[in-house]
């Protein structure tokens, strides 16, 4: 049953909002443009107006759901401190493998598709960035002379590792053992001085 129709301001968002329950429901397969028209309360022409194809609307939810899983990232860690910062990391890092795994889990995502994998690496290079942004505004101990350079390349790996750990190590994902691995391997190798782990 179609809702009533939305305000303008609001009309892409209830098409997200319809793409997403599709998807939920029945995978991307089941992503009509007629249906989530229907199901969003708007006529086709509306949505086209919105989105020019049904590969864009798939990429537009699938971007809406990464900037959720870094705000809510960021959300989760709170304000970070000098004296905790093994700690914040640790659990930055960790985060970011539970939030691909999601993404993974909930659309099965591919690394395979390119704008996909594009919108992966995006959510991590986000991540990198407030890591960045901390080691200077903090003067942390960082062991590489381009503490940037070395923060992003630990951050996408972290990125290929939840990948992969995701098809194939699902039972030390479900403990959360990889995570607390990759998380302490990941301290070690941008910070000096790190404590034992946790």
């Amino acid at each position: 049953m179609a809702k009533s129709t939305p305000r303008s301001a609001d009309t892409a968002g209830y098409i997200l909002d319809a793409t997403e329950r599709l998807r939920a429901e029945g995978g991307l397969a089941a992503v009509n443009v007629k249906r989530v028209a229907e199901l969003a309360g708007v006529g086709v022409g509306t949505l086209y107006h919105h989105f020019a194809s049904r590969e864009d609307l798939i990429k537009a939810c699938e971007q809406r759901a990464w900037a959720r899983e870094f705000a809510a990232l960021m959300g989760r860690l709170g304000i970070p401190n000098r004296d905790a910062m093994h700690t914040y990391i640790r659990d930055l890092v960790s985060g970011a493998i539970d939030s691909a795994v999601r993404r993974i889990d909930s659309d099965g995502f591919s690394m395979d598709i390119p704008e996909m994998r594009h919108m992966a690496f995006s959510f991590y290079d986000q991540t990198a960035a407030v890591l960045v942004q901390l080691t200077q505004s903090l003067q942390l101990p960082v062991r590489s002379k381009n503490p940037s350079t070395s923060i992003i390349l630990a951050i996408e790996t972290v990125a290929m590792l939840a990948w992969m750990a995701a098809l194939r190590h699902r039972d030390l994902l479900a403990t959360g053992e990889l995570q607390r691995e990759v998380a302490d391997i990941a301290v070690r190798y941008l910070l000096q001085d790190e404590p034992a782990p946790r």
